[in-house]
């Protein structure tokens, strides 16, 4: 009897045996896909992601790449700079100087007063300012090298003048400036370190308005048109003026004024 039963027994021992290793088996395998199937999407995506950033990077670098475009005149600064009906008056300047931030001396400054119609924006002269300086502090050599202002030219274009030695010290070229609203210069920013009263005037750059009129230069790394030198400004707009006269204050006003008359001449036939 016994024998019977193990005979029917060890058989039906053994199936629910491997039917429960079997079952344990595949549930392992089925828990094992689902990570491996959300890892295969997980990475899908990324895939997806990646070659979404590379269409847009490799977008941007060809349109950084490519020059932005020129233009022919400055008529919207120009009317935003002359907005009056009646005739008024404009100063153009310029200052050479010891170094290159506010805290250095003036060497020179130079003015031109114009009365300008802004119907037919012609230009005349009232008046002009011109005077030379000792700096407070030691001369730069390298300011000295591009402007040549040494103290012995200084002392010769001086002459007999009575006006004071310093800038700081002489408040002329301020009332030089009194009623006036309107300034012109080529890089302003840079001279109104120096006179600092002009702040809150309204100003007209003849090298930021020209950048991309002049388009002296493309700089990649800034996508932009470089800011043109009052040499570079002239020649784009046909003035001729001496090499050996740049970074005289008074010739490089008297530059920038043609450079501000031609601006207005080009805007006025657009």
């Amino acid at each position: 009897m016994v024998k019977f039963v193990l005979i029917f027994a060890v058989p039906f021992f053994l199936y629910f045996v491997i039917k429960t290793l079997l079952e344990k088996w595949s549930r392992k395998r089925k828990i094992a896909r689902i990570p491996a199937e959300k890892d295969a999407k997980r990475w899908e995506n990324i895939a997806r992601i990646r070659d979404d950033w590379h269409e847009e990077y490799t977008t941007a670098l060809k349109q950084k790449s490519e020059t932005p475009p020129t233009r022919k005149h400055a008529k919207p600064e120009i009317d935003k700079f002359l907005d009056v009906k009646r005739k008024t008056q404009i100063i153009i300047f310029d200052v050479e100087t010891n170094g290159l931030s506010g805290n250095y001396s003036v060497l020179s400054c130079s003015a031109i007063k114009y009365e300008i119609n802004p119907n037919t924006c012609e230009m005349t002269e009232i008046d002009r300012f011109n005077r030379y300086y000792y700096p407070v502090e030691q001369f730069d050599p390298q300011a000295i090298a591009v402007n040549g202002l040494t103290r012995e030219v200084i002392t010769v274009k001086r002459r007999d003048s009575t006006y004071p030695e310093h800038f700081t010290a002489d408040d002329d070229f301020k009332n030089f400036c009194n009623g006036v609203v309107r300034f012109v210069a080529h890089n302003i920013s840079f001279d109104m370190q120096f006179v600092p009263f002009i702040s809150n005037k309204k100003r007209l750059c003849t090298m930021m308005t020209n950048m991309d009129i002049v388009a002296a230069g493309f700089l990649k790394w800034k996508n932009e048109w470089k800011w043109p030198k009052l040499s570079e400004t002239a020649v784009h707009y046909g003035i001729q003026f001496s090499e050996s006269e740049l970074h005289s204050s008074m010739a490089d006003a008297e530059i920038t004024a043609k450079i501000f008359m031609k601006m207005l001449e080009t805007a006025r036939i657009s």
